[in-house]
């Protein structure tokens, strides 16, 4: 799950079974992250950060990362060249799916966009 502490929100993936003509398909939802921010070691260059709950998430971020490349460039030049942004995934059945950004904001100086597995979920392999 993605917990973003600035908006006090939860984003939850699921994986669920959709019943259709022939048989059972799958219905995926993810969500990824992509943060730019200050290097803490080299105060005059930058790192990308791309992560996700699950790996459809992170394969999302990158996506964006390559097709939304402008527009993440935009906003950095805009906003001081420090972003967060949340990605989803969805997908119905088989490849490809679909990633779209739901958030991008300006990065505060303590980033609070935290990524966590419940430990139950390590579990399941």
């Amino acid at each position: 799950m993605i917990r973003d502490h600035r908006a006090n929100t939860v984003h939850k993936p699921s994986r669920t079974k959709q019943l259709v003509s022939g048989g059972n398909i799958d219905v995926i939802h993810d969500y990824g992250i992509v943060v730019r921010a200050r290097n803490l070691y080299n105060p005059a260059s930058h790192v990308l950060l791309i992560a996700g709950a699950y790996g459809y998430g992170t394969i999302a971020g990158v996506q964006i990362c390559m097709e939304k490349a402008d527009e993440l460039y935009r906003f950095m030049q805009a906003n001081g060249g420090e972003f967060e942004c949340l990605i989803s995934f969805s997908m119905t059945g088989s490849p490809p799916g679909l990633s779209q950004i739901e958030m991008i904001r300006p990065l505060r100086q303590r980033p609070r966009t935290v990524i966590e597995v419940p430990v139950d979920d390590l579990s399941a392999g």
